[in-house]
């Protein structure tokens, strides 16, 4: 499950790059995943995880903030407009939640996989 999350950060955090695939850590890059529906995109990213299932929660800066996308890379659903004024940190815990910090407003919220404030 770790890979995903290594490709994420590479394709997030670094934009576009050229990369070899790296034989001695089996890293590739996919510069089509993940596929965002037309008129979507991501804003700045602050942070990624990967859950239990392999699927990938982005936090970014953006309207819907925290988008879950399959392993595939398929934008499953997005949640958190209003929550949120500047998206930093995002970790899932042992039974699934998200713990979102947010450094414009000093706060951590903590969310259920659906996008519910707990």
């Amino acid at each position: 499950m770790h890979w995903r999350f290594g490709i994420v950060v590479a394709v997030l955090g670094l934009g576009a790059l050229a990369v070899a695939e790296t034989s001695d850590l089996g890293y590739r890059v996919d510069a089509d995943w993940p596929s965002l529906p037309p008129g979507t995109h991501f804003a700045e990213v602050s942070a990624a995880a990967v859950d239990k299932a392999g699927n990938v929660y982005v936090f970014h800066r953006g309207e819907q903030p925290i988008m879950l996308f399959s392993p595939e890379g398929k934008l499953l659903r997005s949640f958190g407009k209003g929550l949120f004024t500047n998206a930093h940190g995002l970790r899932i815990d042992p039974d699934g939640n998200l713990w979102a910090a947010d450094s414009g407003s000093h706060i951590v919220i903590k969310l259920s996989p659906q996008g519910r404030v707990l």
